[in-house]
């Protein structure tokens, strides 16, 4: 781990000097890493408790690297230096080097406010730059298959409900997940498997620095088996590299499997009548597609349930709930807010707003939530022109894309 404090701009040291608005201090950890390793870039910050606002007067800028941005830590608490209140908040980034060399991460600048009548122009404040040596993935002893994943991986294959009948669909979801650049994870299924059709959703990355990076690629299929019987789903191998160990690995999914029984028509599918038509055989065709439908139907009220993403949605309205019951409401109805675009844009955490707003196109309750998100963003971080938002109407953005007419990929 290499720290780096900040240089700070300072008045003269004189006797009852007023301590600086802010501190910033660099955290890169590790500080060396291999092309594809997953390292965090953290920022911390103290504001002292009479800074109005703090933003980014140079952003932070990371070439050489592939950057997946993460949710800001907000200001809270507070922590006593020379002799003031400071609140501390954070800054994260989770950077994968794209080449090998000493790659550089230029110095970043924090504008932070004051009151006009203590300090007209904003106290400028320097995040120090860093160097970080960059190896190449070793050649020796490469397993087959090896496609630059670096970091241990785990695999977790799961299918839902694991019996069926014929004429009815499983969900199939395969986890990879680990201190990884899991994103270069190819699809590990085609559009065929054994006596079944895979059809794929959009697959999503999750990062995730709590208590540990842990970064989750997750690819989604429904599944639709062509015959009876037991369907074998393979485990699924991804070879990676471990930098801390210096050795390479592979990782490998548990086989899972389904019972598919044949297709059963209800009792009151069978024809009662003798319209010569259906003593032809049309009659029973039209009953099995019928009962098809059927089976279809009850999978998709089980599946409604038991999809990805039902949890989450009970977690979004859960914050709605906590948003009307604590002062802090504010803060939790933007936490709402993201949950729930990314239940329909799982990358969303990782876009800028201006990102979020090109994606969000032709989908009116997405657009609406990627500029509320806009205006928060600039508030965050001390933007005086930022104008307010209703907390009403973050709420409603949320239930807006909680309604089935809102959805917009990667689900029914």
């Amino acid at each position: 781990m290499r720290l780096a404090a900040a240089a700070l701009v300072l008045a003269a040291a004189t006797a009852g000097a007023e301590p600086p608005p802010c501190l910033a201090q660099l955290e890169i950890q590790p500080d060396r890493a291999v092309v594809g390793q997953a390292v965090v870039w953290r920022a911390r910050i103290l504001r002292r408790d009479d800074v109005a606002a703090v933003r980014w007067a140079t952003p932070p800028r990371f070439p050489g690297f592939r950057v997946e941005r993460l949710e800001g830590i907000p200001a809270s608490g507070a922590v006593e230096r020379e002799g003031r209140r400071y609140l501390p908040s954070r800054e994260e980034r989770v950077l994968f080097p794209a080449r090998a060399g000493e790659l550089v991460i230029p110095e970043a600048e924090l504008a932070c406010v004051l009151p006009e009548e203590v300090q007209p122009e904003p106290f400028l404040a320097r995040v120090a730059g860093a160097q970080l040596t960059v190896e190449p993935v070793p050649e020796a002893g490469r397993p087959e298959g090896y496609a630059g994943v670096v970091g241990p991986v785990r695999i977790v294959t799961r299918v839902d409900p694991p019996t069926l009948s014929l004429g009815e669909s499983a969900r199939l979801w395969v986890l990879v997940a680990g201190a990884a650049n899991t994103w270069s994870v190819a699809a590990p299924f085609g559009p065929v498997l054994g006596d079944a059709d895979l059809f794929a959703d959009p697959a999503s990355l999750e990062i995730d620095l709590s208590p540990a990076l842990r970064v989750t690629h997750t690819f989604r299929y429904r599944l639709v088996p062509r015959a009876s019987g037991r369907l074998r789903v393979p485990p699924v191998e991804i070879p990676y590299y471990d930098p801390a160990s210096g050795d390479f690995g592979v990782a490998r999914s548990r086989e899972v499997a389904l019972e598919v029984s044949p297709r059963l028509a209800p009792a009151e599918a069978r024809p009662r009548t003798s319209d010569p038509r259906t003593r032809s055989g049309r009659g029973p065709a039209l009953w099995a597609l019928a009962a098809a439908l059927a089976g279809g139907a009850a999978w998709l009220a089980r599946s409604r349930w038991r999809a990805p993403g039902a949890a989450e949605r009970r977690e979004v309205r859960a914050l709605l709930v906590r948003a009307r019951a604590q002062e802090a409401g504010d803060d939790v109805l933007r936490e709402a807010l993201r949950r729930a675009v990314r239940l329909h844009l799982p990358e969303a955490a990782a876009l800028t707003p201006d990102e979020l707003r090109d994606r969000a196109r032709g989908h009116p309750a997405l657009a609406d939530a990627a500029e509320i998100l806009a205006i928060l963003e600039r508030a965050r971080f001390g933007d005086p022109n930022a104008p307010l938002v209703d907390p009403a109407r973050v709420e409603a953005a949320v239930r807006a894309l909680l309604q089935p007419t809102a959805i917009l990929a990667g689900e029914e």
